[in-house]
């Protein structure tokens, strides 16, 4: 049986929060709570404090450092606490049936595998698959044993594209990333919302996160582009971009600090260096 720990990274946490953790910390001895919200005092932060202040453990800087920083720091407290995995969670994130999860994993483990994931259902949409290349960070158990082999999570990224270029990563290095196909989960991304038929198709992203969204992905093909198929180029890089400007234009606020972050995110991935993997020591 696997030796493991979630771990949920937050910012301006909500009830909905509140209820994702329910979900499934009773199925876990250890919960890391990363606040990245700038403030030190968060009602449902205190409330999971002290309604489980036998498995919860705070921690963050009072700032927001990003997903990376904080996933690294997590890693290496799982590390030092001697698990062999850890189990990341979004706030935005919500299981259907968390014990199949742990169950299947358990049946499943192996050490040529980096990364297990759900199944995982974004509105109407279901990605379901066995093997995959890729998987987001939310309901991912990572191996630590591949985590000291290939290298950190890449700070620099902050928040966008941090788990596909883990993925790319470690796939590079011969290990595998498996679906558990009897396990659900439902994500939220962006911000929802109701107020006409076009607001299905786009997820009214701050200026902020547009610009290292668009950034990233150009970061991940500059470095990776001989092990990315021509497919994901046009798929990823390029018509996302371009769907991604045609809804802010036709359905999101603040469209020109939107549009310009989409450029500056452009320039930045083309012209900006990339630093060096981080290993873990």
């Amino acid at each position: 049986i696997m030796n493991f720990i979630i771990s949920v990274i937050t910012f301006n946490p909500t009830e909905f929060t509140l209820e994702s953790v329910k979900s499934y910390i009773d199925y876990v001895e250890k919960l890391i709570i990363w606040d990245n919200t700038p403030i030190k005092s968060n009602s449902i932060i205190k409330e999971l404090e002290r309604e489980y202040s036998s498995k919860v453990k705070i921690m963050g800087e009072y700032e927001n450092r990003g997903i990376s920083y904080a996933l690294n720091r997590i890693f290496e407290y799982a590390i030092a606490e001697g698990y062999s995995y850890v189990l990341t969670m979004d706030q935005d994130s919500l299981w259907e049936n968390f014990e199949s999860y742990l169950n299947s994993c358990n049946l499943c483990l192996n050490d040529s595998i980096a990364i297990y994931a759900p199944i995982v259902k974004i509105g109407d949409k279901v990605i379901r698959c066995n093997k995959t290349d890729f998987v987001i960070t939310s309901g991912s158990l990572y191996s630590i044993d591949v985590f000291k082999k290939i290298g950190m999570f890449r700070e620099e990224y902050f928040i966008d594209e941090v788990d596909n270029e883990y993925c790319i990563r470690a796939r590079m290095r011969g290990f595998e990333i498996r679906i558990i196909d009897d396990a659900f989960m439902v994500q939220i991304f962006g911000t929802p919302s109701n107020k006409s038929w076009i607001d299905r198709y786009t997820v009214h992203y701050s200026p902020f996160r547009t610009y290292h969204q668009i950034r990233n992905r150009t970061w991940v093909w500059r470095q990776y582009h001989k092990h990315l198929s021509f497919r994901y180029f046009l798929r990823t890089l390029l018509f996302q971009t371009l769907r991604r400007m045609v809804l802010v234009m036709i359905a999101e606020e603040n469209k020109s600090d939107k549009l310009k972050a989409i450029c500056k995110g452009w320039y930045h991935g083309l012209c900006k260096p990339i630093t060096p993997i981080i290993q873990y020591e």
